[in-house]
C-alpha cells in the first residue's frame, strides 16, 4: 500500500494526457480517412506520446469516438462496441 499523498506519476502527466488527446482528436476531424482501418469502419490512430489508441468511426458527417484505448491492456475491449455503430449506419 502507498503512503497517502505519494504517487507514481509525473505531476502534470493527465493535462499532458488529455492535451494528447485534443491534438488527435483535431486531426482526426481534420482527417478522418487518414488512420489505418481495423474493420468493421472503425479506424484507429496512436497517441505520440502515450500507448494509448483512438478508435473511430466516420458515419455520415459525423465522427463516432469508440474508445481511447490502451494498446496493452485489454486491447480489444471496445469490439462489442461496433454492432452499435453497424446498426447506426443502416
Amino acid at each position: 500500500m502507498k503512503p497517502p499523498g505519494t504517487t507514481r506519476e509525473a505531476p502534470g502527466i493527465g493535462i499532458a494526457f488529455a492535451a494528447e488527446v485534443r491534438k488527435a482528436v483535431r486531426t482526426i476531424c481534420e482527417h478522418p480517412y487518414r488512420a489505418v482501418s481495423v474493420g468493421s469502419g472503425i479506424r484507429k490512430t496512436v497517441l505520440d506520446h502515450f500507448p494509448y489508441n483512438i478508435l473511430y468511426a466516420v458515419v455520415a458527417d459525423l465522427i463516432l469516438i469508440v474508445a481511447v484505448a490502451h494498446q496493452k491492456r485489454r486491447p480489444t475491449y471496445w469490439r462489442a462496441r461496433t454492432k452499435q455503430i453497424k446498426e447506426r449506419k443502416s
